[in-house]
């Protein structure tokens, strides 16, 4: 009987440990990330083959990297190019343009023949949403 009364507080002591992330409703998940903001803002500064419409985040959340003479740089992938219009997400938009966007990450950068020798830059690539010219609030959040 000793024994199993030294196995008793470290049983119960172990079911609490667990149990201290539950509650009634269910557990917490703790793997779970926290949202990313749903809205950036940005100035289209370039355009590159391999990458698509380069854009520089005028946000504080540091989405891009920082490439000369960037601070907040990606690239737009799902874009094309008429001539010399820049389409992006099915908009028209011009260098210099603010525009505001939400994203998810594509794990390669734009599919388009390049006649130049050139190879991606290092920076993230995006696939764009809810391209507009108008502030954030004015779009229905994904």
């Amino acid at each position: 009987m000793r024994h199993f009364s030294s196995v008793l507080p470290a049983f119960t002591l172990l079911t609490l440990l667990a149990l201290s992330a539950c509650n009634v409703e269910g557990c917490i998940d703790e793997e779970a990330p926290a949202p990313a903001p749903a809205c950036y803002q940005g100035t289209i500064v370039g355009n590159a083959c391999m990458d698509g419409i380069l854009i520089e985040v005028n946000s504080p959340d540091a989405i891009g990297k920082p490439l000369s003479p960037y601070a907040n740089l990606v690239a737009a992938v799902n874009t094309q190019q008429n001539n010399d219009e820049l389409i992006l997400a099915g908009q028209k938009v011009k260098m210099g343009q603010v525009i505001y966007f939400n994203y998810t990450p594509s794990d390669k950068a734009r599919e388009a023949f390049c006649p130049q020798n050139t190879v991606p830059l290092p920076i993230p690539h995006l696939v764009l949403s809810n391209v507009g010219t108008t502030g954030c609030a004015a779009y229905k959040m994904q």
